[in-house]
């Protein structure tokens, strides 16, 4: 967990959940956010991006995700955001049409960025999503980013990049 509290209150906050679960995850203060990043990720498998404000509906399987990841390997990612119930895209206020889902297990989907609209054309972000490292640790390296916002949106207008290799 890389994390950087903004005022005293936030820090006695993350001090807290560093004190619950410091036996589950590694804590690491942010020093320079795109080198962090880069060493965090890199020798594992896989990546889990997540961001503080996550509220999880339902149970998941990280073991599943994995799984779907490496027998899919047109997926450039595993989305714990996306699903049949996101027909509003908030951050434009827009509804949104649902893509051409294709069923791979139950409850999970994949489908075609490239012709999706909206948070379904989205394919790369850091608020709940899986990625391969292999694939996505050179992409990291190749542009600078300096927080979660900056790093989000130089993934997102290199999205293009990932395009005929990986349009699931």
């Amino acid at each position: 967990i890389i994390y950087k509290a903004s005022s005293d209150h936030y820090e006695s906050g993350y001090r807290n959940l560093r004190d619950q679960w410091s036996n589950r995850a590694t804590w690491i203060l942010e020093g320079n956010f795109r080198e962090d990043v880069v060493a965090q990720i890199s020798g594992h498998e896989f990546v889990l991006f997540l961001v503080d404000d996550n509220i999880f509906v339902r149970d998941f399987s990280l073991a599943d995700i994995v799984n779907d990841l490496t027998e899919l390997p047109s997926a450039l990612g595993f989305s714990l955001r996306l699903g049949e119930n996101t027909t509003y895209c908030y951050s434009l206020d827009h509804n949104q049409p649902l893509p051409a889902f294709t069923s791979v297990a139950t409850d999970r989907y994949i489908f075609d960025w490239r012709q999706a609209h909206h948070d379904f054309n989205y394919p790369l972000e850091v608020s709940s999503s899986v990625y391969r490292t292999k694939q996505l640790l050179p992409f990291l390296s190749s542009f600078t980013f300096t927080n979660p916002n900056t790093m989000e949106s130089a993934m997102a207008e290199r999205t293009s990049h990932f395009g005929s290799s990986h349009p699931h």
